[in-house]
């Protein structure tokens, strides 16, 4: 994706429905609250979130996204170059966490997705809304036996369609 970061934009905007992106991470939190964005890419969403939120954490692995998020956002955002699948251990006590378009359909076992969850959870406030998405449904939940392997003290899977959701 370094080398991609400078077509991204030109790519994805024509795949995600951003509008509907912004109003998941209204529907989660406040304008007050701190919102975490897993894989935030070049930094579109938060973008269009920074003018109405105050503390704004975008995780991305790659650097050359990275530096096109910092390019577009304002002091509001933070960025930090990290493996969402081995997120800092520090405890930012957030609000709220997206993981949106392709980001967690790219874990590539259930460890890694274990990984990414438990750092989610270490890093947000109790009570506090995860969304994510994946593309390959069967893969990750294909039964009730799996939500239950899934569901911990912290989260609580919840099924909804999301066909229209990218």
């Amino acid at each position: 994706y370094d080398t991609l970061s400078p077509l991204y934009d030109f790519i994805n905007t024509k795949h995600f429905n951003y509008e509907k992106q912004e109003r998941i991470a209204k529907d989660i939190t406040d304008d007050e609250s701190t919102l975490i964005e897993l894989g935030c890419g070049s930094g579109i969403l938060l973008s269009r979130l920074q003018d109405t939120r105050r503390n704004l954490i975008g995780f991305d692995l790659n650097r050359g996204m990275i530096e096109r998020a910092n390019y577009r956002t304002n002091d509001n955002v933070s960025l930090v170059l990290a493996d969402i699948r081995m997120l800092p251990c520090s405890k930012i006590n957030a609000d709220g966490c997206l993981i949106l378009g392709r980001v967690f359909s790219k874990m590539l076992s259930d460890k890694d997705a274990r990984n990414t969850l438990d750092g989610v959870s270490r890093n947000l406030s109790s009570g506090s809304n995860v969304v994510f998405n994946t593309f390959r449904r069967d893969d990750l939940v294909d039964n009730m036996t799996k939500d239950q392997a899934w569901e911990n003290n912290n989260f609580k899977v919840v099924r909804e369609s999301s066909t229209d959701v990218k």
